[in-house]
């Protein structure tokens, strides 16, 4: 809730203002604002960002660049940065090497075919520790990577374009002397992989977390399996820290387990999505949630690790790396998404990438790695991309505009500011609704109003400084001196339904005054008449509006008619009326066998698409492809693809498109 302290410590003087609406006085009010609401932000005027998280208006988040793109032969899932190279997890096609000495335009360099599908790779000393799903896990010599030079031809075209080169000439290329140092074979998928310990190595399958010891480095010792956990539902992604091995699990969350002693778990967290990757900074772990965005958990007690926040991403969050005080979210469908977690209890946006399909655009992202001023994105199929990560605003500076402070119509004569900001915040006052602005100092002195008006507003303006500073502000407090009517007591609006109700109290009547109300779209201008009311003998009144649109902003005055004079008797707050809201809603039954019904509400009528997809993000069936009303609307999934098949058992998502935006949730088939 919005913290507003009125303070009236007035003397009523006795002189007339030369109407007959009341005597008048000098009244002194204060007005404070701890940010911690929307409530006085002023949504046409203001391109700042208000967070009402951390309580503070600030520069708005910044759109990601993407300043290069470099297409894969298969699909990119993981990224290991080591000096000048990034080896790319590139699914099937195995593992790439590029030269980024300049991020501005990768080079690159070679390659090293695996038999299986590569989801994530480990980069120790003189050898690249590869995660092969279904094939288990190799152990490459970084010398046998196949090197490509400029001298030759027929890799010259993916040096200069960083084009797609042909599966053919990769088998063509590979040097007849590779050798692999170990390889196991496994009875699950492999994920994740990671050397530890000297010649020990940990692998994430999906029904395991397994230690392995490489023997030595000679090709026909083959590894042994020492130790291992079984994990209840599919891990995914881990980092050993210490003696402690942290593990997500698809379908539980996080579990801890001793590195000593696997068969022991020092401690579990259940999450509310499904789990995927993480990233360890201190005594937090943040964790990609799936549909629940990311979950901060506190890891300072390994034996009871909690949520203490999230951040409830747009898409479907799928891993998460973490540099300085930033989270780098990939976000399935939506991009990579920058939050700021310098309090990891209250995390906050601080930037975006583009998600338009197109060039430029980030659809698919599985990792990211963070190195400079830059982050390289494995895109899956979009391949490698390289983001600008530093703030690039359009305008060196942005505006936050209040809703009016005062609302019951006295005319403003001086106001003084304090306040608690950081960076380069200026003020401005207006006194007349914003017709006219003057400059202040937030440094609690006096200020005469230079044009005076009974609509009291303040601006502030943000200047961006470069780097990853922002300039906020968390604290406002406003003073101002006023000569203030008396015969209006008190004056409110509210929503009603989809009626607006405005009220005021007076402190005396007559018989021949009247009550006449405006309304207008606008705050200065366009008043139009919409009701005259009789005195009734009492002294509160309320007027009823009923022809009120959805997501329409409202202003109203009220003036006092007698003697066929209208006399000003106060000015309310915009007023919005709540707009039709775009809702998707959980099937039901889930989990289902073999038919479901799936809810959702339009905010207007438009063209409707429904699809189903599954977790490869292949589309199984249309549902719904149409024009449709606005309103609730429900379809019914039989379970059988395009084909008229039935699916298999498994996770499922269905995401629903509209003209004004669109949602996406998950729901599971069991046979």
């Amino acid at each position: 809730m919005t913290k507003y302290f009125a303070c009236i410590t007035a003397i009523l003087l006795g002189f007339s203002i030369g109407s007959s609406a009341a005597l008048a006085g000098t009244l002194e009010k204060t007005y404070s604002e701890d940010f911690d609401t929307r409530e006085y932000c002023d949504i046409e005027n203001t391109s700042a960002s208000w967070d009402s998280l951390r309580g503070e208006i600030k520069l708005p988040p910044y759109e990601i660049n993407v300043i290069g793109e470099y297409a894969t032969p298969d699909a990119s899932w993981g990224i290991v940065i080591e000096g000048d190279s990034a080896y790319i997890a590139d699914g099937y096609s195995g593992v790439l090497l590029y030269d980024i000495s300049n991020l501005d335009s990768l080079v690159y360099r070679g390659y090293y075919e695996t038999d299986g599908e590569v989801h994530e790779l480990d980069v120790e000393g003189n050898k690249i520790y590869v995660a092969c799903g279904e094939k288990g896990f190799d152990i490459i010599n970084k010398g046998y990577i196949y090197t490509v030079t400029e001298s030759d031809e027929k890799h010259e075209n993916i040096i200069q374009s960083s084009s797609l080169f042909p599966q053919s000439s990769a088998l063509d290329f590979i040097n007849p002397e590779r050798t692999i140092l170990g390889a196991t074979a496994l009875t699950s998928f492999t994920f994740d992989i990671q050397m530890v310990r000297d010649s020990l190595i940990v692998i994430a399958s999906w029904d395991s977390v397994k230690i392995i010891k490489v023997k030595s480095l000679i090709t026909d010792d083959l590894p042994v399996l020492i130790d291992g956990k079984d994990t209840p539902g599919g891990s995914i992604d881990f980092e050993v820290v210490d003696d402690k091995i942290f593990v997500s699990n698809h379908n539980s969350g996080l579990e801890i387990i001793d590195f000593d002693n696997c068969i022991s778990i020092i401690g579990s967290c259940e999450t509310p999505g499904s789990s995927y990757g993480f990233d360890i900074a201190g005594n937090y772990l943040y964790l990609a949630d799936s549909e629940a965005g990311m979950q901060v958990i506190d890891i300072s007690n390994p034996e009871s690790p909690v949520i203490v926040a999230n951040y409830d991403t747009p898409g479907y969050a799928v891993n998460v790396t973490v540099s300085d005080n930033y989270a780098y979210i990939s976000d399935w469908d939506e991009g990579i998404v920058v939050v700021d977690i310098s309090n990891p209890t209250v995390p906050v946006i601080a930037g975006f990438s583009s998600c338009e399909i197109g060039t430029g655009a980030i659809n698919w992202p599985w990792d990211v790695e963070v190195t400079g001023g830059h982050a390289l994105v494995a895109d899956y199929s979009g391949g490698v991309k390289v983001l600008q990560i530093t703030p690039d605003y359009a305008m060196d500076y942005y505006h936050v505009q209040s809703l009016p402070v005062n609302i019951s119509g006295e005319n403003v004569a001086s106001v003084k500011l304090e306040n608690l900001q950081e960076g380069s915040v200026s003020w401005e006052i207006s006194a007349d609704g914003g017709e006219n602005w003057q400059g202040v100092n937030a440094d609690n002195s006096w200020y005469n109003i230079i044009t005076p008006g009974n609509i009291l507003l303040w601006r502030s303006t943000h200047s961006y400084p470069g780097g990853m500073i922002n300039s906020s502000c968390s604290f406002l407090n406003i003073e101002w001196d006023s000569q203030v009517p008396t015969l209006l007591a008190n004056s409110g609006i509210s929503i009603n339904g989809s009626s607006v109700e405005v009220n005021w109290s007076v402190s005396r009547i007559s018989d021949e005054m009247k009550f006449v109300v405006y309304r207008s779209l606008f705050p200065d201008d366009n008043f139009e008449k919409v009701s005259v009311l009789d005195p009734e003998d009492c002294l509160e009144y309320i007027f009823r509006d009923d022809r009120c649109e959805d997501g329409a902003t409202y202003h109203y005055c009220v003036y006092t008619l007698e003697d066929s004079e209208e006399t000003f008797l106060f000015h309310t707050k915009p007023i919005t009326i709540p707009a039709a809201v775009l809702s998707l809603y959980q099937n039901k039954p889930n989990p289902f066998n073999p038919v479901t019904t799936i809810k959702y509400n339009l905010s207007a009528r438009g063209c409707v698409v429904l699809d189903v997809y599954d977790v490869s993000g292949r589309m199984i069936k249309r549902l719904v492809d149409d024009e449709q009303a606005k309103g609730p609307h429900n379809i019914i999934w039989n379970g059988k693809d395009s084909a008229g098949n039935m699916v298999s058992s498994g996770v499922y998502f269905y995401i629903l498109k509209t003209e004004n935006g669109q949602k996406s949730r998950k729901m599971v088939l069991l046979k």
